[in-house]
């Protein structure tokens, strides 16, 4: 099979301004200094002819504006468009993200809930525990005389305070 070369016709800027021929219909000028070039009508000179996109002038843009137009906020992403700047971020929404329903969640990956238990103390007054593999409740039992005064508790930053004890007795 024999190769055809195809040649186009071909000037500096400066030489087709001022020579200003009449492309053909369908022929190809191009600026070998600036890389443009014009397709002529065959009723055109240079100059009345524009110059050939290979892409829109504002190819980049359209397509920002189509991604930007594309992201639609979720329960777990917000994305922000900024325009002007042709940038797109997106933030994971914590509360929108479920930790179970992820991609290779392993149940007990990071911590064996198993393996971790509350106990308590002996005649500390506090009853339950257990593993925490569930839910577990503690619950405080509190014994005072006539007349104790003045008992506080605190746990987990939770505070109450109780100052005087009736134990229905009379003295």
């Amino acid at each position: 099979m024999a190769f055809k070369v195809l040649q186009l016709r071909r000037d500096s800027a400066a030489n087709w301004t001022s020579n200003n021929p009449t492309l053909s219909a369908g022929e190809i000028g191009v600026e070998i200094d600036t890389g443009k070039f014009k397709i002529g009508t065959g009723a055109a000179a240079w100059a009345a002819l524009g110059y050939a996109a290979v892409l829109p002038a504002n190819f980049t843009e359209d397509i920002q504006d189509i991604v930007g137009a594309m992201a639609t906020d979720t329960a777990s992403i917000d994305f922000t468009y900024n325009d002007p700047a042709g940038t797109l971020e997106a933030a994971v929404l914590p509360a929108g993200v479920d930790h179970d329903s992820l991609n290779n969640f392993v149940a007990d990956e990071h911590i064996a809930h198993s393996g971790v238990s509350i106990a308590t103390a002996a005649n500390s007054g506090l009853q339950g525990g257990g593993n925490i593999t569930t839910t577990r409740n503690l619950s405080v039992k509190i014994t005072a005389a006539q007349g104790d005064v003045g008992l506080s508790l605190e746990a987990d930053g939770l505070k109450a305070s109780i100052t005087s004890l009736d134990c229905g007795a009379s003295v």
